[in-house]
């Protein structure tokens, strides 16, 4: 869905929804990378993605196809799409900071499991 998305950017002529756009591709591949590392906090994001993403992808061909008609987008609708593109940004950046401080946590418990061995 990431890849879909990232190919129909280019096409966006409406500059800052297209914006709008890369940011919520940059930050889902900041969350992918995150979970390339941790595979096991996938489970954590699984749902996440998937509402979000899936939702996007319909949304950005939806928009694509209206601007490629020159179809005029009314622009109550488009600061709607724009707002919820930042939103799902904001999502990304919690979710992935959430999974930044679950490995913390767990650093911190494997230092104290080292230190109880060492005493």
């Amino acid at each position: 869905k990431l890849q879909q998305i990232d190919r129909v950017l280019p096409e966006i002529k409406d500059i800052e929804v297209r914006r709008e756009m890369k940011a919520v591709s940059k930050e889902a591949h900041e969350l992918f990378a995150e979970l390339f590392e941790n595979p096991q906090d996938a489970k954590h994001v699984r749902d996440l993605f998937t509402f979000y993403l899936d939702s996007l992808v319909s949304v950005v061909l939806k928009f694509k196809e209206l601007e490629g008609k020159r179809v005029v987008i009314q622009e109550e609708t488009r600061e709607q799409l724009i707002t919820n593109m930042r939103l799902i940004v904001d999502k990304f950046k919690q979710q992935r900071s959430r999974l930044l401080e679950d490995d913390a946590v767990d650093f911190e418990r494997e230092l104290i499991m080292m230190e109880k061995f060492r005493k």
